[in-house]
This record gives structure tokens, C-alpha cells and sequence, in this order.
């Protein structure tokens, strides 16, 4: 019997420019979560596209990185 096969997470635009950010600016999880105000989980969640993100939260992710929100299609 094989083990079960993990799906595939598709990041958005918006998610990869966080993570680019996050390297450009050599910034780690816990620094976010420090400038946002937000839990390391929350934060993961909403960047690796686990869960939905509020705007409101997406909009300060986008601001402490200095990214456009919302991110051009």
C-alpha cells in the first residue's frame, strides 16, 4: 500500500513577493511576527497559502514589507 500523497501548494503572486521580501530584508518568521503583531502560526498559514488571510492582515504583512497591497495580478 503507498502512502498518502501530500497535495501540492500553489503560492500566490503575493506569497511569493512576501517570501522575497522576507529574504531580501534577511527577516526572519519571528521578526515579522514582531513588527505585525501576529502569531508565527498565523503568519506561516497565511504566507505558505494555508489559510485565507484577512485583508487587514495582509495589508500590514504588505506595509512592514514595503509591497503594494493588493499585489498586481
Amino acid at each position: 500500500m503507498r502512502a498518502p500523497v501530500k497535495p501540492t501548494i500553489i503560492l500566490s503572486k503575493w506569497s511569493k513577493e512576501v517570501r522575497k521580501a522576507m529574504i531580501d530584508r534577511d527577516m526572519g518568521l519571528k521578526e515579522l511576527c514582531e513588527e505585525t503583531g501576529y502569531s508565527k502560526v498565523y503568519l506561516s498559514n497565511i504566507i505558505n497559502c494555508r489559510a485565507v488571510g484577512c485583508v487587514i492582515a495582509e495589508e500590514k504583512i504588505s506595509k512592514v514589507l514595503g509591497i503594494p497591497y493588493p499585489y498586481p495580478a
